[in-house]
């Protein structure tokens, strides 16, 4: 029995600096990823390359606020403050009590998009029927008789 009490003792003397945190040493845990649709789109209208270092607060709902975009390329800012605003994190609670976070640091890295579209506004064909089996071997069967 003194052996339990000596165990259940010194687990809990071992678990006491990770109950102790203060609440900056635990980052806020993402429950709902960015959405690279603002990001993708900032990236087909500006067309250049850079990267943004994102400063924001995750508020007591879980969604981000005081976003501040630091960007090479200035113009992209409001795509990824809408990239940002997209994600949803769980609200930090400690001491039993909920509280924002200290603003984090985000880096965003963007590419310039493809080739420029085509100025007649023609879509790129799309496969609509892909070769069937069937195909195939009636192409092998022609290529055998052939030689």
């Amino acid at each position: 029995m003194l052996k339990w009490i000596c165990a259940v003792a010194l687990a809990a003397t071992a678990a006491s600096p990770a109950l102790a945190q203060k609440p900056k040493d635990r980052p806020a845990k993402q429950t709902k990823p960015f959405d690279q649709a603002a990001m993708k789109e900032g990236m087909a209208v500006i067309r250049k390359e850079g990267e943004c270092i994102v400063t924001y607060v995750v508020s007591k709902e879980g969604k981000a606020k005081d976003i501040k975009p630091d960007c090479t390329v200035p113009e992209m800012g409001p795509y990824v403050a809408r990239t940002v605003e997209s994600a949803e994190w769980e609200p930090e609670i400690f001491d039993g009590e909920i509280f924002d976070t200290e603003p984090i640091k985000q880096i965003f890295k963007f590419t310039a998009a493809g080739p420029p579209a085509d100025p007649r506004g023609e879509k790129a064909p799309v496969l609509v029927k892909g070769v069937e089996p069937k195909d195939v071997e009636r192409a092998i069967s022609k290529t055998k008789k052939e030689g």
